[in-house]
């Protein structure tokens, strides 16, 4: 169904297209395609939909989905870093400060991986059909 029924908003910077009544209706699939009260279906259209439709069609490329795999990666760090490290609340005012912060934080936790990595190297290495 089309309409050419629109009104801008200037406020909130949306053109909204209402679809006319009398066919809404009649569309048996009404209640599916809306909830509003005066039983017609509208429309809102910002400026943000262009982008919103390229990163649709981004999302679906292979190129997406590559760095998408990465992402897992970095998620847990980053979880630790603010479960178990300070980085949920700010200690000092001012972003300069924050920043130190974050960069004092992760100077830490990548210390602790490196010491984790040092430990595992100079672990001895018992063979494999050793007893224990």
């Amino acid at each position: 169904m089309t309409t050419k029924e629109s009104f801008y908003d200037d406020k909130k910077d949306i053109r909204t297209y209402h679809f006319p009544m009398t066919k809404c209706k009649k569309c048996p699939v009404q209640s599916k395609c809306t909830k509003a009260r005066e039983g017609r279906r509208t429309v809102g259209i910002s400026p943000v939909n262009a982008e919103l439709r390229e990163a649709e069609v981004y999302n679906r490329t292979e190129e997406f989905k590559e760095y998408m795999r990465l992402r897992p990666a970095i998620e847990g760090k980053l979880s630790e870093l603010k479960r178990y490290h300070g980085l949920k609340r700010a200690r000092y005012r001012g972003l300069r400060k924050m920043g130190l912060q974050c960069y004092f934080t992760a100077t830490a936790v990548n210390i602790k991986r490196w010491i984790r990595v040092m430990l595992e190297q100079t672990k001895p290495k018992i063979p494999k059909g050793a007893a224990a």
